[in-house]
């Protein structure tokens, strides 16, 4: 009778390894990483996140980005739009926002929507494009 529990034992634990480990490899092959450049906007991918600069906006997000199977990916973040001249040193942090995108290859097209707004912002960017900022004057 132990034997079987033992046996028993070893295939549950041996089955859930090897349903954890391909998941975790498949989703870590999926992160997306890299500099994604468009008209006026730079997001900037690591394994931590992303930041987002443009000429009068920026924005970060705070976790890996990882397309889902529709080719995708949905994340919550903070974006902030700036004003011309310097910014003041107690300004509010930066309301949070929802950040999605459909990435095909290497175009992606980002939407980004803050909590309090009406319209959503939607650019174009291509994977390895650096883009010159020109900030608020």
């Amino acid at each position: 009778m132990k034997t079987w529990k033992t046996i028993l034992l070893a295939l549950t634990l041996g089955g859930g390894a090897s349903m954890v480990m391909p998941d975790a490899a498949a989703a870590s092959g999926n992160a997306l990483q890299g500099v994604w450049g468009g008209e006026r906007m730079q997001l900037s991918i690591d394994p931590q996140g992303a930041r987002l600069s443009a000429d009068c906006a920026s924005g970060s997000i705070g976790t890996p980005l990882v397309v889902n199977a529709r080719g995708g990916f949905v994340a919550r973040g903070h974006f902030s739009q700036h004003q011309p001249g310097p910014q003041q040193a107690d300004e509010e942090a930066p309301p949070n926002a929802r950040f999605s995108a459909d990435v095909q290859g290497e175009l992606m097209t980002l939407t980004i929507t803050p909590d309090a707004a009406t319209t959503p912002q939607v650019v174009k960017l291509r994977k390895g494009a650096h883009v010159k900022l020109l900030r608020c004057m």
